[in-house]
């Protein structure tokens, strides 16, 4: 019997795992269900304080906007 598994990623994110499974025979499926995009913004008043939800969510800040050093960050 043929093991399967299926992980809800990119092959390009899952490297690690590819050789796992490939070295155990087993079938790798990885297929993303979601898309990412920046949306457009303006940032319109100063800030002390920033907080991302997410390492992908600062990426997208920083291709529109840079962060001053003495701008707290969480």
């Amino acid at each position: 019997m043929i093991k399967k598994l299926f992980i809800s990623k990119s092959k390009s994110e899952v490297n690690v795992l590819s050789d796992y499974c490939t070295a155990r025979h087993i079938e790798l499926i990885s297929h993303s269900f979601l898309q990412f995009e920046a949306i457009p913004f303006e940032v319109k008043k100063d800030y002390q304080a920033l907080f991302f939800g997410s390492p992908r969510a600062v990426h997208f800040f920083l291709k529109q906007e840079t962060i001053s050093p003495n701008v707290l960050i969480g």
